[in-house]
């Protein structure tokens, strides 16, 4: 077999008794009342809030009955909160009710226009009717509040608007009864992007997120003594599944804060693993690298990670030289290397797909990176492009290498798209029937018994791991966040008048070991080139970038008209211009670097 397929893991009791999260916790506040399930750090420091698995049950109860005085069974939930148990309970307290928790990105009082645009498209897809928010949030969404924020609010966002919303808080009467669920209902749908025009959200049944849970509970190595921290958003896969609901399933506590909290002190997180003596936690590449950026020697004195056994990396391209980096500076504070975890998975897998092996060395190798362009993955006896495994599998999954164009698997050693088959993998995007059909019911000869997921990742087996070589798609990854090149695209294109619509590109290209965004971006009417005030246009876009994706751009080249590559169709070819970029062949009317 071409693939690679293991299944010499045993199946938990946790997984093979409980056919549903409602069926868990309620064995958990029987078994397990009074001991504390969660706590969060409201200040990120020493200020908190806990529940136990007894208080979380009767949460969930009480939301439910709210719930379902209002809506039936199946009806779409927008759940919109800050971080706090009150996500938790509300989450929860959904599936209770047997209801369809959607979670959601909170709103952005500084970016308010785009992070309503992603709302509204969210809730017309899914066709939410109810939202469970914060006071805080119902009152802006309800127009109580005053000044520019309030009329925004009251003006643009009619869809928002004609929801019924309900606070956690709320009460009503009555005698909680178990929804009629089984593992194959629908848990909640979890949207792989909230900033595209077509928001697409991945349909997850009990049974999905369990069997993932489990996944990840064997491939790292988990036991009655874990103890989980995260400061991971909880709207996000790799916060609500990969440490919340992991927390769960185990039956141990889970100590989690805001990421802003993390990201304006980044020594937080490593404090809190000290106090809390965390054994698992993690997060993106970058998170790893803002740690050896900005904690200093000072900052550690207080540090203790002795009790760190799984420091898992994911959501983004795993860097050897950050591995290298977070584990010299913090070995004299008790981070062992061997607690790196890189791991690989994605939305419409749940979440986890592979990871390395718990408490082994990260594996890493050299590759000819010539050989790679070529679609060949070659080790080099020079430092000439090391590649950090992504692991491998666990369970009852297959992970296929194949060929994209011809749809027949590859041998090792060869790169191609990852295709992958198990319980865990999602039956559909919700109410997209035939996009869901070229995703997740992809077809092999060899394989005629299974159906397989097409990730858009490209990848290669090497000694039996699993290393990601790039992607299909056109995605981007900056400082762990994804970004789809046309929403990139609009927002250049709207930022002046000089330029020509439909007519830019944006790519990312690595340098340092970091993602750096690149705008190529055509001029409108090559007349006027020779006046036009340059340095404007540019600012114009770079300031634009910041206020939509707070990100920053590298480089920005303008270009004559007709100069980008195209599709027969009028697409814009991405990969084209990023080898053009490369290669320096455009002519270029203007090039400014950062």
């Amino acid at each position: 077999m071409r693939g690679l397929f293991i299944s010499n893991f045993k199946i938990s009791k946790t997984y093979q008794n409980h056919e549903t999260w409602v069926d868990l916790l309620r064995f958990y506040a029987s078994e397990r009342g009074e001991e504390l399930a969660y706590t969060f750090l409201i200040d990120g420091e020493e200020q908190s809030e806990s529940l136990s698995f007894a208080q979380l049950h009767k949460n969930a109860q009480k939301i439910a009955l709210s719930l379902r005085a209002q809506v039936g069974l199946g009806e779409r939930v927008l759940l919109l909160f800050p971080p706090s148990l009150d996500y938790i309970s509300s989450f929860l307290g959904c599936l209770y009710a047997g209801t369809i928790p959607v979670p959601a990105y909170p709103p952005d009082l500084y970016n308010l226009r785009n992070s309503l645009a992603r709302l509204e498209m969210i809730v017309s897809d899914c066709q939410a009717k109810i939202a469970l928010s914060s006071r805080e949030f119902i009152r802006l969404f309800q127009g109580q509040v005053g000044g520019k924020e309030g009329d925004f609010f009251r003006q643009a966002t009619p869809t928002l608007l004609s929801l019924r919303w309900v606070s956690p808080d709320e009460t009503v009467e009555g005698c909680w009864e178990r929804p009629p669920l089984n593992g194959k209902s629908i848990a909640f749908l979890q949207y792989t992007s909230g900033s595209t025009g077509q928001p697409k959200g991945v349909v997850l049944t009990h049974q999905n997120i369990l069997y993932n849970a489990e996944m990840e509970k064997q491939a790292f190595a988990h036991h009655d003594k874990t103890v989980c921290f995260s400061w991971l958003p909880l709207y996000h896969d790799m916060g609500l599944i990969g440490n919340i609901l992991q927390a769960l399933y185990l039956g141990r506590p889970c100590i989690f804060m805001s990421p802003l909290h993390f990201l304006q002190r980044p020594v937080r997180w490593l404090k809190a693993i000290s106090r809390y003596q965390a054994t698992t936690s993690g997060g993106p590449n970058f998170a790893y690298e803002l740690c050896c950026r900005k904690i200093t020697p000072e900052e550690c004195s207080e540090l203790n990670l002795n009790s760190w056994e799984v420091a898992f990396n994911g959501a983004e391209p795993i860097r050897a030289s950050t591995i290298h980096k977070f584990s010299e500076i913090f070995s004299p504070y008790g981070f062992r290397r061997t607690s790196f975890h890189p791991c690989y998975g994605l939305a419409e897998a749940t979440l986890f797909v592979s990871g390395g092996q718990a408490r082994d060395l990260p594996c890493m190798e050299s590759f000819d990176s010539q050989k790679l362009q070529a679609k060949q993955a070659k080790t080099s006896k020079e430092p000439d492009q090391v590649l950090v495994s992504s692991g491998q599998t666990v369970l009852e999954q297959k992970i296929i290498i194949v060929d994209p164009e011809k749809q027949v698997s590859l041998p090792f050693g060869q790169i191609g798209e990852i295709w992958l088959s198990g319980p865990h993998i999602a039956n559909c995007y919700w109410q997209k029937e035939e996009l869901s059909q070229d995703i997740f019911c992809a077809a092999l000869g060899e394989y005629p018994e299974k159906l397989f997921l097409r990730t858009g990742d490209l990848g290669f087996f090497h000694k039996g791991n699993l290393f990601i070589a790039g992607r299909i798609k056109d995605l981007i990854i900056l400082s762990g966040q994804n970004y789809y090149p046309q929403d990139i695209e609009r927002v250049v294109e709207e930022s002046d008048t000089c330029l020509r619509p439909g007519c830019s590109a944006a790519f990312s290209l690595e340098e340092n070991d970091q993602e750096k965004l690149i705008i190529v971006a055509e001029l409108r009417d090559p007349k006027k080139q020779e006046n036009l005030p340059w340095e404007s246009i540019i600012s114009k876009i770079r300031l634009a970038i910041s206020r939509e994706f707070q990100q920053q751009v590298e480089t920005i080249v303008l270009l004559p008209p007709c100069s980008l590559p195209k599709t027969s169709s009028g697409k814009i070819q991405r990969h084209t211009c990023r080898k053009k970029f490369l290669e320096n062949i455009w002519k270029v009317l203007v090039r400014k670097d950062s």
